[in-house]
C-alpha cells in the first residue's frame, strides 16, 4: 500500500512510468551495451556517455535532447532494455518526484521514480522486492539528494571530481573488486602496490590540472575505502615519511631527499614505534651516537625491545626510514630525534650492511601493507642525515636543541587530524550498506494483518541501534570539517613545516595538537564500535566476508592504536585540559576549544518544552555545564592527591578516570559545537539565497543534529541528574524528543545514506547496492568464488576415506603395536 501511494505520488509530479522507474535503478549500478539518453535529474542526454559518473553504464539506442529531468516520457531513450529512441519532447513539470528541478545542467542525481534513460515498460527482467522496497524509500525524502551531496561535498566542482575518481577507479584493472575478500596474503601485497604505481601516475597528470589537488583528495578518499592497506602504504610514504623530512629537515635537506620521495626513486617508512615502546615516545631505546672524529652518527638497537616493530612498509618495500632515535652527544642523551636511514639497496633490495628488517606476519587487518621490523647493528650514517631544522648538531659535537619540544610531531598532528575525516569515511560506507540493507530485508510478523513481513528498519529496536549512529556520522562530517580548515589556518601560518615557527602558529600548536589527540580517540572509538553494530545489524549476511563489513572493522580496528593509543591521546586531551584550568585560575586567558573554561555557568537547566529542548543554544549550555564541571572535579581530585603527598605522576594515575571522562565531555561538546553552528551556517545561507531555499538540506541537518546531541545527553543523564542541573522531567522529556527525532530520520534513512554519494563499485558490498537487487548479486557473487565449487579438493584424501570406514577401527598403526604389546595381565 505504501509502495502504491508512493508511486501515485510520483506519477502527479513527474508522470514516471513505476516499471520504467524501477528498470532505472538496475541501470545504475548495472552494466550492458547502447548509448546513453540523459540522466536524472538535471543531466542532459547524450550519447554513450554514463548514467551517472559514480554509478556505471546503462544500454540502449541513443535518444533525443531530453529536459535532464529523468521522466519517462523525456526525450532520449536507452535504458537496460535497449528500447528505441523516443521524442525529445519533454511531458514533465518544473520538479522531479526527487525534488529536482527540471534542467539540462548539472550532475545526475538518483531519483527513485524517475526513468532517465529507461525503455519501454514491460521489459524482460523482473522487478524485485528489494527494487520496489528502496524505490518507496527514496519517494519519502523531504529533502534534495543531490544538494546534501553537494553540500557535504563542498560544491558540484568537488562532486564532479569525486564521481571521477570513483568511475576512473573502476576503470582500473588493478582496482577490480570481485576478487578482493578471496586474495591471498602474497596475492593482496602486490595487487596493492601494483595500486601505488598506478595512482602515482594518476597523481603525477593531477599536479600538471587545473583543480589538481582537489582532484587528488578525491582519489584518496575513494582508493582509501576500496583498500586502506593501499591508504597506508601510499600514505606512510608520502604522508609521514616525507612528512618527517619536510617538517623536520633543512632546507637543504628538503632539496636532497624530497625529489626522491616525489620522483618514487626512493620508498620510505616511519620508524617510531619499536617492540617495547608505543605511544610513550620519550621511552624509545634505539640510540644514534654521534661521533666528531668521522661526522657520523651510529644507529644501532641496544634491546630486543628497541627493535622497530609494525612498522607500515618496512616488512618488504621501503628502502629508508625515518628512524626516531635517542640522540647521544659526548655521552650526554639529548632526547629523541630523527635521522633518515637506508635500509635496503635500491638496485638488488638487499638489506644494508647492519640493517636486519623482516615483516610481522599476520596481523587483523590491512594484508595488503607490509609492516615489518627493523634492527640495527652500529649503522653509521652521514651527519647530514639527522633532520635539523629544529635541532641541530655541529660537526664538531655541539648540540642546540629545538625552541619547542613540540616541534618534532607536526606529521603525528597532521595524521591524527585527518583520522576525524577518515572515521567519517568509513562510517558512512558502512551505514550505507547497512541502511539499504535493511530497507530492502523483510523479516518477522506483519504489524498488522494483511501487510507484507516488514522492512527490519522499521522495528524500533533497530532504529535505535542505526538512526543514532546515522546523527553521529553527520556530526564527524561537521567535525572533520572544522579540523581540516583548523589544520590549514595553522599550515598557511606555519608555512607546512608542522613545527609552529611562526608565533601565531605556536600558539594555536597546543590547542590544536590536544583538540586533534582526543578527537582521534572519540572518533576512532565510536566508528570501529559501530562498524560491528552495522554488521550485527545484517544478521547472518552480515557474517559474510563478501558484505565487507567484516573486513572493513579488521582493517579500522588499527586506528584506535597506531600514532597513540586511544587511551593515552584521550589523556593527552585531558592534560590540557588540566592546564587550561591552572592557567584560568593564575589569571591567564585561554584560546580555542577551552574557552568555554572561562565561561559563567547556571546552577541548572531552564528547558521545559519541547521546543525550548530543541534549542541548540539551551543544547549547548547543558554539554558545556557537563564539559566544565567534569574538567573541575577531575582537576580538584588531582589537587587533593597532591595535597595528600602524592607525587604528580601518581596522582595522574589515581585520577585517570575522570580525567577520561572530563576529556570525552569535552571532545563532544566541541563537536556539538561544530554541527550546530554548521546547521545554523547552512540554514542561513538558504535564507539568503533563493536556489538554496527549498533543498531542504538545513531542516534534515537540523533534525541529525538534535538526534545526535539529545541521545548523547540521553546516554549520560546520570551526570546531569546527579548534579541536580537537570529534573527527572527534563530527562524524560529529552527521552520522548530522542524518539520523536526517530520519525522524520527513519523516514529520510536512505536518502541520507544516498547523499554521501558512494557507487556500488566503492562500497563493494551486495547487501549495499544501490538498485536493491541484494540477494541476486549476492548469490553471484558467492557463485563465482574460487571456493564455490561442489566437491572439496582434499575429498579423496580425506572425505573419502572417512565415508568407507577408515576411522571405524578407532586406531592407527601405533594402537596395533600397543595391542601386541599387551601382557595379558588383565
Amino acid at each position: 500500500l505504501l509502495f502504491d501511494a508512493a508511486l501515485r505520488a510520483a506519477r502527479a509530479r513527474a508522470m514516471c512510468d513505476s516499471d520504467a522507474a524501477l528498470r532505472r535503478l538496475n541501470a545504475i549500478s548495472r552494466h550492458s551495451t547502447g548509448a546513453r539518453g540523459g540522466g536524472c535529474c538535471g543531466g542532459a542526454a547524450t550519447s554513450g556517455g554514463d548514467v551517472d559518473s559514480a554509478r556505471g553504464n546503462d544500454a540502449g539506442a541513443s535518444g533525443g535532447d531530453g529536459c535532464g529531468c529523468g521522466c519517462a516520457a523525456r526525450g532520449g531513450a536507452g535504458g537496460d532494455d535497449g528500447a528505441a529512441a523516443s521524442a525529445s519532447a519533454c511531458a514533465c513539470p518544473s520538479t522531479c518526484a526527487c525534488m529536482q528541478p527540471c534542467s539540462r545542467s548539472g550532475a545526475p542525481s538518483r531519483c527513485a521514480t524517475a526513468a532517465a534513460g529507461a525503455g519501454a515498460a514491460g521489459g524482460s527482467e523482473r522487478i524485485t522486492d528489494g527494487e520496489r522496497n528502496l524505490a518507496m524509500e527514496r519517494a519519502k525524502a523531504t529533502f534534495k539528494v543531490r544538494e546534501l551531496t553537494l553540500y557535504l561535498d563542498g560544491g558540484a566542482k568537488i562532486t564532479a571530481f569525486r564521481e571521477k575518481a570513483m568511475r576512473e577507479l573502476e576503470a582500473l584493472p588493478v582496482f577490480r573488486q570481485d576478487d578482493r575478500f578471496d586474495l591471498t596474503r602474497p596475492e593482496s601485497r602486490k595487487r596493492t602496490m601494483e595500486k601505488v604505481r598506478g595512482l602515482y601516475r594518476a597523481f603525477v597528470k593531477d599536479a600538471r590540472s587545473e583543480g589538481g589537488l582537489d582532484m587528488r583528495r578525491a582519489r584518496l578518499e575513494a582508493a582509501g575505502l576500496l583498500d586502506p592497506g593501499w591508504f597506508t602504504r601510499n600514505g606512510v610514504h608520502f604522508g609521514l615519511f616525507m612528512g618527517a623530512i619536510s617538517g623536520q629537515g633543512t632546507q637543504e635537506q628538503q632539496q636532497e631527499w624530497l625529489p626522491q620521495v616525489f620522483m618514487l626513486s626512493i620508498f620510505g617508512c616511519f620508524g617510531m614505534t619499536e617492540l617495547g615502546h608505543g605511544s610513550h615516545v620519550r621511552g624509545l631505546e634505539t640510540v644514534a651516537t654521534y661521533i666528531p672524529e668521522s661526522q657520523e652518527f651510529d644507529i644501532h638497537s641496544p634491546t630486543l625491545t628497541a627493535t622497530k616493530w609494525w612498522i607500515g612498509g618496512a616488512g618488504q618495500t621501503a628502502t629508508h626510514c625515518s628512524v626516531f632515535a635517542r640522540l647521544v652527544v659526548d655521552g650526554d642523551d639529548k632526547g629523541v630525534h630523527c635521522f633518515v636511514v637506508q635500509l635496503r639497496d635500491t638496485e638488488t633490495h638487499a638489506p644494508m650492511p647492519g640493517v636486519s628488517v623482516g615483516d610481522c606476519g599476520a596481523k587483523m587487518g590491512r594484508n595488503g601493507l607490509d609492516n615489518g621490523w627493523i634492527q640495527f647493528h652500529h649503522v653509521r650514517i652521514p651527519r647530514e642525515q639527522m633532520l635539523m631544522k629544529h635541532a641541530q648538531v655541529s660537526p664538531e659535537g655541539v648540540y642546540t636543541k629545538p625552541p619547542r619540544a613540540a616541534a618534532a610531531y607536526g606529521a603525528l598532528i597532521l595524521g591524527r587530524a585527518h583520522m576525524v575525516k577518515d572515521s567519517y569515511d568509513v562510517l558512512k560506507a558502512a551505514l550505507t550498506i547497512v541502511i539499504r540493507y535493511t530497507c530492502v530485508r523483510r523479516q518477522g510478523e506483519p504489524f498488522r494483518e494483511g501487510e507484507p513481513e516488514p522492512q527490519i528498519l522499521n522495528y524500533t529496536s533497530m532504529q535505535a541501534r542505526l538512526l543514532p549512529t546515522l546523527a553521529q556520522c553527520y556530526a564527524f562530517y561537521f567535525t572533520s570539517r572544522f579540523m581540516i580548515d583548523m589544520l590549514d589556518r595553522f599550515n598557511e601560518k606555519d608555512g607546512g613545516g608542522g613545527g609552529g615557527d611562526d608565533a601565531e602558529a605556536a600558539e594555536m600548536l597546543p590547542d590544536l595538537h590536544a583538540t586533534s589527540a582526543g578527537l582521534k580517540a572519540y572518533c576512532t572509538w565510536y566508528t570501529l564500535e559501530a562498524i560491528e553494530k552495522c554488521r550485527q545489524c545484517c544478521g547472518g549476511h552480515g557474517y559474510s566476508g563478501y558484505a565487507g563489513l567484516a573486513a572493513m572493522f579488521a582493517d579500522f580496528a588499527v586506528q584506535c592504536t597506531w600514532e597513540g593509543d586511544n587511551t593515552v591521546m584521550a589523556l593527552q586531551t585531558a592534560r590540557y585540559l588540566v592546564s587550561s584550568l591552572r592557567k584560568l585560575r593564575d589569571g591567564q586567558e585561554v584560546q580555542g576549544s577551552v574557552r568555554y573554561l572561562a565561561e559563567k555557568l547556571p546552577a541548572s537547566w531552564d528547558a521545559a518544552t519541547a521546543a525550548q529542548v530543541r534549542d541548540p543554544r539551551r543544547q549547548l549550555v547543558a554539554l558545556r555545564f557537563q564539559a566544565a564541571t567534569l574538567v573541575r572535579a577531575a582537576v580538584a581530585a588531582l589537587d587533593e592527591r597532591t595535597a595528600a603527598g602524592a607525587s604528580e605522576t601518581e596522582a595522574w594515575n589515581a585520577t585517570a578516570v575522570p580525567l577520561l571522562r572530563a576529556s570525552k565531555a569535552h571532545v563532544y561538546y566541541n563537536m556539538a559545537s561544530f554541527f550546530v553552528h554548521g546547521v545554523e551556517a547552512r540554514m542561513a545561507d538558504e535564507a539568503e539565497d533563493p536556489s538554496l531555499a527549498d533543498s531542504g538540506v538545513g531542516a534534515i541537518c537540523k533534525t541529525l543534529c538534535d538526534l545526535f546531541v539529545l541521545h548523547y545527553m540521553a546516554d549520560t543523564m546520570g551526570y546531569f541528574l546527579r548534579s541536580s542541573f537537570m529534573s527527572p522531567t527534563q530527562a524524560d522529556l529529552i527521552d520522548r524528543e530522542v524518539a520523536a527525532s526517530f520519525v522524520p530520520v527513519r523516514a529520510n534513512a536512505v536518502p541520507l545514506v544516498d547523499a554521501f554519494n558512494l557507487s556500488d563499485f566503492v562500497l563493494n558490498s551486495p547487501l549495499g547496492r544501490y538498485d536493491g537487487r541484494v540477494y541476486e548479486a549476492y548469490f553471484e557473487q558467492v557463485r563465482r568464488s574460487p571456493y564455490g565449487t561442489s566437491t572439496a579438493p582434499y575429498f579423496e584424501t580425506t572425505i573419502k576415506p572417512m565415508l568407507e570406514g577408515a576411522d571405524v577401527g578407532g586406531g592407527d598403526d601405533s594402537d596395533d603395536a600397543d595391542d601386541d604389546d599387551d601382557d595379558g595381565s588383565e
